[in-house]
């Protein structure tokens, strides 16, 4: 993917994050941290992803509040999130076409 394209996904989020009121600090910074770990996979989509790698990333220290932001940015449309109750498999998210 190129560098124009990872731009205007991350400028697409922003824009629909600031006129909406259900968007808050944990959900900016998680949506952050999955593209910045989107983008060191070149754009792979989807994306493998584990909570013990990206709450780090985003300096969410609550598993909670962890499993809510990435569920509540699925329901409002932001990505599409595919939860994985295997903890070696690790859950899929889609940054594209959400």
């Amino acid at each position: 993917m190129m560098e124009k394209e990872i731009v205007q996904l991350l400028n697409a989020f922003m824009q629909k994050a600031r006129d909406d009121s259900r968007i808050g600090l944990a959900h900016i910074s998680l949506y952050s941290a999955l593209h910045c770990h989107w983008h060191a996979k070149n754009g792979e989509d989807p994306l493998y992803i584990f909570s013990h790698v990206l709450m780090p990333l985003c300096k969410l220290a609550g598993l909670a509040t962890y499993h809510r932001s990435i569920r509540q940015l699925d329901q409002n449309s932001y990505i599409k999130y595919v939860p994985s109750n295997n903890y070696f498999l690790g859950s899929l998210v889609y940054l594209k076409n959400a």
